[in-house]
């Protein structure tokens, strides 16, 4: 898929912030408790988090969702610093 389909892709259903932090976090190679924990959100929230994110990416797990992410410009890889 291009870059231009990726943005057209998430156009109808962009991320919300909460989204992009977790997926911030899973880029970092945080697991999902670690993430909580930095968020101050339960496990179980970042987990439907993750999970809301690979739907409206279109991907079937979170790694894949943050290449999705990357390659439509939506999570900047200069802005992962922890």
């Amino acid at each position: 898929m291009t870059a231009q389909g990726l943005r057209e892709l998430l156009a109808g259903d962009k991320l919300t912030g909460r989204e992009l932090q977790v997926l911030h976090g899973a880029a970092l190679g945080e697991t999902a408790g670690q993430t909580a924990a930095r968020e101050h959100l339960a496990v179980d929230t970042v987990k439907m988090y993750r999970k809301t994110a690979c739907a409206k990416l279109d991907a079937p797990n979170v790694t894949r969702a943050v290449v999705v992410a990357i390659a439509a410009g939506v999570l900047n890889l200069d802005r992962l610093d922890g």
